[in-house]
């Protein structure tokens, strides 16, 4: 086991559209994108937006995303208990 660790990083931050990554193809070892709105984009919008990421990630690369759970008891937006679970109109 290792006494001392040494990290190296090589990140880039921006803010922007996932749809548009100013990126050449397969030069991102990790892309984290869509925080709370790939819900949100429309179907068009998903695909043009997925099919960027797998552009610019490298072959074994990998896609961090996080998207609200339907299924978890608290919705995330408007913190109401077991909302999802309510028919549609009620729901809404």
């Amino acid at each position: 086991m290792p006494t001392s660790q040494t990290i190296i990083c090589n990140v880039t931050v921006m803010k922007g559209f996932a749809g548009q990554i100013p990126f050449d193809n397969e030069t991102s070892d990790v892309v984290v994108t869509l925080i709370s709105v790939y819900e949100y984009l429309l179907l068009r919008q998903r695909l043009a937006s997925l099919n960027e990421i797998n552009r610019v990630l490298k072959g074994k690369g990998i896609l961090a995303r996080q998207i609200p759970n339907m299924y978890f008891p608290i919705e995330v937006h408007s913190t109401l208990p077991f909302q999802s679970y309510l028919p549609k109109p009620l729901a809404e």
